[in-house]
């Protein structure tokens, strides 16, 4: 598959896959803040799967020569945090960081894709 095709696909899986992983965010924010931890954190294995996915998919575009202008290092601070305050079981924290650090970053990605696929 040439390249440029490949990317294009990738960028579509990206489009459609990418606003889901927001609203996650949301869910597990909203799930954390009325004592769901047990439906939160299933949500947070899957967002954990979704964003490996989906930093592979980024990083492979921009290594190919493709610039989406997407750092996906930005969220690691904001990973590591969750993870210390799921140790600690400070969800304030956790639901905190999935509302304002995690979803609008995964906003912003949503419209660099979309500026890209309309570049390509």
């Amino acid at each position: 598959m040439e390249n440029k095709q490949l990317v294009q696909e990738t960028i579509q899986s990206l489009t459609e896959f990418l606003p889901k992983i927001a609203e996650v965010c949301i869910l597990i924010s909203e799930d954390l803040r009325v004592d769901k931890e047990s439906e939160a954190l299933s949500n947070i294995n899957e967002f954990i799967d979704a964003m490996e996915w989906t930093t592979q998919a980024i990083n492979g575009i921009i290594s190919l020569g493709y610039n989406l202008d997407i750092n996906t290092n930005e969220l690691n601070d904001f990973l590591k945090e969750a993870q210390e305050g799921l140790e600690v079981h400070d969800y304030v924290l956790v639901a905190d960081m999935f509302e304002y650090e995690f979803a609008p970053n995964i906003e912003k990605w949503i419209n660099k894709v979309k500026e890209s696929s309309s570049e390509n």
